[in-house]
């Protein structure tokens, strides 16, 4: 029997040809109805998640409290719903071959048991990658196996897949939401060693990313920063960022109420700002459109869910994940001074783990996951190894009933770590492009150079760092501030060699800048009146130039008796005679008299090294 696409039937061997027909016809059923993250009725109680190389199936009659039957972290992945009046089978598939084997078996069997046999197809997922299209090629090779075998007709009736799964711009507002309650919630249990509070959760809406607003303060922007960085284990080579986050938050949340006071106003559009931000320089949105979603089993549509949903096996995956890490030398968040703290394993996992001992004792256990979980009533089937392998090893992790052990890269053993190191990672960081990481540890270091004395040449090295990171990321105003703190850190030094460079890079950025020579002018004289002759010598030579340009001989003339009176001001008496004679000469050149007898006493002052003028 067919598969009936668009009212056209597909029988037979999937030849190349036939599967791009197929394909096309896929793409023109309709999308399905999308109820959004704030309106959907999707929860713990009421849904099924499957995830990656797993399947759920669900007898509507046996289970009326479930209303959904879902999935996340769809990227390359299809989701599909095989679906009648009576039972639903849904497949997270993910480059494993469902058209033969085990698999096929098992899906060939429940689909055989449906009470209503009048079997229709949704698919939610993929992207234009490889890894897709031979998910989809999976997929269809499986239906038409099994609907040439048991007889029937597969109906596909609609999907939001490949080309018709991009994602959108207004799709950042869900995709940072769900990553700042991921974050918070690590936050959390490494501060306060419990989950994040559900309430808090249920108050927060995607809306109030467009709805609501905070004053952008220093305190917001390090709570984001520290926020965007939390993650449960971090490479070794990582290390720096832990120590970031821990001095970021110390320095705001003292207290439970004062993290929750903070999460509030991350919710707001100020905060999306920022961490839209974050995530456009590198890149870190995906591709796609659906990724945490769940099929409404009576009306076929889909909700968007809450990426905070987890299923058991999902926290059993997670905290295998983490405790593979630590075998590859990488750095953990040691939350006190004795522990980690890893997602809780209930009392009632404990306890399954402790009647499957014998089980691990003699090798691995032949019983299914399900039999592990807690006893729901859901017929609920596991296809992943991983997972299985995650079982077997934390089953006998907690048979060893010994507290962990703090890792020797505990944070505390960094907490003095050599502003030295920091810096030459961040030279690292900023090779790779990653110019996010590369700021964060030029500012750490900094931050430790600061408090220790005679370090202007290592200051001036973090802001001229600094400046570049801001210039490669499009930020003018910050990367002229920072080579402005950069000079004057190696004029005070009297770091030749670093001031040349730092020198010539602030002219180009004034340049590039299109900086109004004449308001530089005047903030440089400002500057000279407070003694900060330096960093004014330095604007009044970009201003010089500018007017020179643009003909404006008389306020070039002006300028170069100013960065004479600078030059005089650093004791160097030499280049002050010689930037008089310019002004002189631009005078004399264009018959301009205004000026021209107090540059020349000005000269011959100098000449005569009589005392420095009070008035440029």
């Amino acid at each position: 029997m067919p598969l009936i696409i668009n009212n056209l039937s597909f029988s037979g061997n999937i030849t190349t040809e036939k599967y791009i027909a197929m394909v096309n016809e896929i793409k023109k059923l309709p999308k399905p109805k999308v109820t959004q993250l704030d309106n959907s009725e999707a929860n713990d109680k009421n849904t099924i998640l499957c995830l990656e190389r797993e399947m759920a199936h669900v007898k509507m009659h046996l289970i009326p409290n479930i209303k959904y039957i879902g999935t996340k972290n769809v990227f390359q992945c299809i989701f599909i719903n095989i679906y009648s009046s009576t039972d639903h089978l849904t497949i997270h598939v993910d480059t494993f071959d469902t058209s033969k084997g085990e698999s096929f078996e098992k899906i060939e069997k429940i689909i055989d048991n449906f009470e209503d046999k009048k079997i229709k197809i949704a698919m939610i997922g993929g992207s234009k990658s490889k890894g897709s299209i031979y998910n989809l090629l999976n997929i269809l090779n499986m239906l038409s196996n099994i609907a040439e075998k048991k007889n029937l007709d597969f109906i596909f009736e609609y999907q939001a897949i490949l080309e018709n799964n991009i994602f959108e711009q207004d799709d950042r507002y869900t995709c940072i939401y769900n990553l700042m309650i991921e974050k918070l919630d690590i936050l959390s249990r490494q501060y306060f060693q419990k989950s994040l509070d559900k309430d808090f959760i249920a108050s927060v809406k995607v809306s109030d990313l467009i709805n609501k607003h905070t004053e952008c303060d220093d305190n917001l922007v390090r709570f984001c920063d520290a926020t965007i960085y939390a993650e449960e284990v971090h490479r070794n080579s990582n290390k720096c960022f832990m120590i970031e986050l821990e001095s970021k938050m110390i320095k705001i949340i003292k207290n439970e109420a004062d993290f929750i006071n903070m999460a509030i106003r991350l919710f707001t559009a100020q905060s999306f700002q920022l961490f839209d931000n974050a995530y456009k320089l590198v890149d870190y949105y995906p591709s796609v459109k659906y990724i945490n979603f769940a099929f409404n089993i009576d009306t076929h549509d889909i909700s968007i869910i809450k990426k905070c949903h987890y299923t058991p096996d999902e926290i059993i995956r997670h905290i295998y994940l983490v405790d593979c890490y630590r075998e590859h030398n990488s750095y953990f968040l040691s939350y006190n001074q004795n522990t980690y703290l890893i997602p809780t394993l209930s009392d009632q996992f404990i306890q399954y783990c402790r009647e499957l001992e014998s089980d691990v004792s003699s090798g691995f256990t032949s019983r299914e996951l399900g039999e592990l979980l807690p006893k729901d009533g859901l017929h609920h089937y596991t296809e992943n190894l991983n997972t299985r392998n995650a079982v077997f090893k934390l089953v006998k992790l907690q048979m060893k009933n010994k507290p962990q052990q703090p890792s020797k890269n505990s944070l505390s053993l960094f907490t003095q770590l050599n502003p030295f190191i920091i810096y030459k990672q961040g030279v690292i960081e900023y090779n790779n492009k990653q110019y996010i990481a590369a700021r964060s540890l030029f500012k750490q270091a900094l931050t430790i150079f600061n408090e220790k004395p005679n370090t202007y040449s290592e200051q001036g090295k973090c802001y001229y760092s600094l400046s570049s990171v801001q210039y490669k990321v499009k930020n003018m105003k910050e990367a002229i501030m920072y080579c402005e703190k950069a000079m004057e850190c190696f004029y005070l030094d009297k770091n030749t060699e670093n001031m040349k460079d730092a020198e010539k890079k602030y002219q180009v950025y004034l340049t590039e800048n299109q900086s109004d020579p004449a308001n530089l002018y005047s903030n440089a004289i400002t500057l000279y009146k407070e003694k900060c002759n330096y960093l004014a010598l330095q604007q009044l030579l970009f201003s010089a130039g500018e007017f020179n340009k643009t003909e404006k001989y008389n306020q070039c003339a002006t300028t170069h008796s100013s960065i004479a009176s600078c030059y005089r001001e650093l004791g160097n008496t030499e280049l002050a005679i010689e930037h008089c004679d310019l002004a002189i000469d631009i005078l004399n050149n264009n018959k301009i008299k205004i000026g021209l007898a107090d540059i020349q006493s000005k000269k011959d002052k100098l000449l005569s090294k009589g005392s420095s003028l009070s008035k440029t």
